[in-house]
């Protein structure tokens, strides 16, 4: 219901002096439904459904009213996050907007304000590098780069993680940090009224709970009444490995290689283990237990939605449909476990998510399919109070796919754009260290994994790849040195470079920050034998200089290339992030496609036994790239043959303008 998708990329594309003027350039709004908007607009927001707190983002003098279509709320979005009464935005920037109902603190305005139809900018702490956003009851909460978590809104539950619980009077409308919770991944929350909840993913696949101990949501053993809390994070017990989370009213899952868990409600068939309750007699589960797909399912996406019962949704890693739960979401069945579900043209789903009243399915093509008891909430383009069984397509402007996309209590939003979803992504390696000699197993969690996968550590190609599901791939680690990026390539694209990707060699000495190692020696003898070494890099204003060597026998040489690069993160059409790493961490919702642009680059022949001092000046695009940025990561790559013998990560750095 208000899952908040695995950390899409920290966008930096805009700048404004105020925030008047960033809102009219950059979050303009129509009443219209269907609007297209221009085709060059990255990452279009739209919204649809009931719009009783403003929680659409739409201005007008209609708040109360429902918008049967998908209506245009702003562009230069890369995550939307959605609740029950408003919602949250990260932009191309990097920056936090929330909208909606303001009485509980949960727009970051302060402890109370007025209701807001129209995105308003969330002061983060300085230096806060948010990657993702999750909107709760009452509550929101914003993920860094690092799985650093900030909360702010209503505490009556303890749902701010930070060892207290306010009174109903008070609420905390300012971000501020969950201490002892880190590398988080993923944020779902649930809960009625002020009766909250809140469900952490760590990037080492923990599950943590806290809030209100109500039915076993916290998944702890204990079934408690609602009259007890726990205000600080604890970890569920059960679940290890887990890769995603979702959860609704009373209820949370997770997802894990090769089995889903939940835990909470069970009275009327929420947990899909097969009870049959159908809201016969309130049973609770307060620890977690294993949902009862059909053999041979292999579940790679999750969603839960409703108030109470709720229902549950996922898809497998060939891309078919599963409902489960009381009506499961008015598909005109009860179902006990989870039930396949007919997808229009079979077409394979990818994403899954569920509101109040809606089931989301996203296809590999970028639609969005939705059922549900409302057709005016679930954005299917008519308006009324009809029950929709079957799922039908959510119309999107003209020549937009759907990247990302959340499902709100009697509402929903998405980002839409040109591209199409399917770039691999990579959220976490474990073991993140091993041996020099290489040989144990690692495995690589993510997204858009499938078979033919190939997994790289630095420039070395790991072995025995095995694709457990479209979000799980287990290999054997090459040898190496040093600290190096996981990545995974499949049909002529990889992942992108993350800091949730990094594996380090635990024989080596540590690198500099500035320093991505690949074995500085380790590249192929050329065709005349010598062998290329990459040594020391820096930079100074616009110029990087790298020490290159050739050995071998004499009389030997080395021709090698030398460039400077960048990936350039597309969504929409348009570039949305510049960055040698483009830490999308976890980009499974993002659904942007990757493009590497040389900023400079030399080739030059060395004599064995020899060493130069190369210099590689930003050409025009570097220098466009560089001006007004504080730093511009950039990828230095050397290469012979067609092999890359080195890379390295050098930090261009300009003073930042005093406004």
């Amino acid at each position: 219901m208000v899952k908040s998708p695995v950390r899409p990329s920290p966008l930096r594309a805009f700048a404004g002096p105020t925030l008047f003027a960033l809102l009219l350039t950059l979050l303009f709004a129509t009443p219209a439904l269907a609007v297209a908007p221009p085709a060059t607009s990255p990452g279009t927001l739209l919204s649809w459904g009931n719009d009783a707190d403003g929680e659409l983002g739409i201005p007008s003098d209609n708040t109360g009213l429902a918008y049967a279509s998908p209506a245009v709320v702003g562009t230069s979005a890369v995550q939307v996050a959605t609740a029950d009464g408003h919602a949250l935005v990260l932009s191309s920037s990097g920056t936090v907007y929330a909208w909606g109902d303001g009485n509980n603190g949960d727009l970051g305005q302060g402890a109370s304000t007025a209701e807001q139809d129209t995105p308003v900018q969330v002061e983060m702490p300085a230096g806060a590098d948010i990657v993702s956003v999750a909107a709760g009851q009452y509550s929101s909460y914003a993920i860094t780069a690092s799985g650093q978590v900030y909360a702010w809104g209503d505490d009556e539950s303890g749902q701010l993680g930070n060892g207290s619980k306010e009174s109903s009077s008070t609420a905390n409308g300012t971000p501020e940090p969950i201490a002892g919770l880190s590398g988080v991944t993923q944020i779902v929350t649930g809960g009625q009224s002020f009766d909250a909840y809140v469900a952490a993913l760590t990037s080492s696949g923990e599950v943590y709970t806290w809030g209100t101990e109500s039915a076993g949501v916290l998944g702890n053993g204990v079934n408690g009444d609602g009259t007890q809390f726990d205000v600080t994070p604890a970890v569920v017990s059960g679940v290890a490995g887990a890769t995603q989370i979702a959860g609704g009213a009373y209820d949370v899952f997770a997802l894990t290689p090769g089995a889903v868990y939940g835990w909470g409600d069970d009275g009327c068939d929420e947990l899909g283990n097969n009870v049959g309750e159908n809201c016969h007699n309130g049973t609770v589960e307060a620890s977690p237990v294993q949902v009862d797909f059909p053999a041979g399912v292999d579940v790679d996406s999750i969603g839960f939605g409703g108030a109470e019962p709720g229902h549950g949704i996922a898809s497998s890693s060939t891309g078919q449909l599963y409902l489960w739960g009381q009506g499961s979401a008015y598909s005109n069945g009860d179902y006990y476990t989870p039930t396949q579900f007919a997808v229009p043209g079979n077409a394979p789903i990818v994403e899954v998510d569920a509101s109040g009243v809606c089931n989301y399915a996203l296809t590999a093509g970028g639609v969005l399919y939705a059922n549900g008891a409302y057709d005016d909430s679930c954005g299917f383009g008519t308006s009324g109070s009809s029950l929709i069984s079957t799922l039908q397509e959510v119309p999107m402007p003209s020549g937009l796919h759907v990247l990302q996309f959340a499902g709100g209590d009697a509402y929903g939003a998405a980002v839409a754009g040109t591209s199409l979803p399917g770039t691999p992504t990579v959220t976490a390696v474990a073991p993140a260290t091993g041996p020099a000699a290489g040989g144990n197993t690692v495995t690589i969690t993510g997204t858009g994994f499938a078979a033919g996968a190939a997994v790289y550590f630095g420039t070395a190609a790991a072995t025995n790849v095995t694709v457990k599901s479209s979000k799980a791939i287990v290999v054997t680690a090459p040898a190496g040195t040093g600290t190096v990026d996981v990545f995974v390539a499949l049909n002529g694209t990889s992942s992108p470079l993350t800091s949730a990707d990094r594996y380090t060699y635990s024989s080596s000495s540590s690198s500099s920050s500035s320093s991505n190692t690949s074995n500085a020696n380790n590249g192929s003898s050329g065709s005349n034998s010598g062998t290329p070494g990459v040594g020391n890099a820096s930079s100074s204003g616009s110029t990087a200089t790298v020490s290159l060597s050739c050995a071998g026998p004499t009389g030997s040489s080395c021709h090698v290339s030398a460039s400077l690069s960048v990936v350039e993160t597309v969504s929409g059409g348009h570039i949305t992030a510049v960055a040698a790493r483009s830490r999308v961490a976890a980009a499974k919702k993002t659904k942007s496609k990757r493009k590497t642009v040389v900023l400079a680059s030399v080739s030059l022949t060395l004599q064995a036994g020899g060493s130069r001092k190369v210099e590689l000046t930003l050409n025009q695009a570097g220098r466009r790239l560089l001006n007004g940025r504080h730093t511009l990561h950039v990828r230095l790559a050397v290469s012979e043959g067609g092999h890359v013998v080195g890379t390295r990560t050098i930090n261009f750095t300009t003073r930042k303008k005093k406004r």
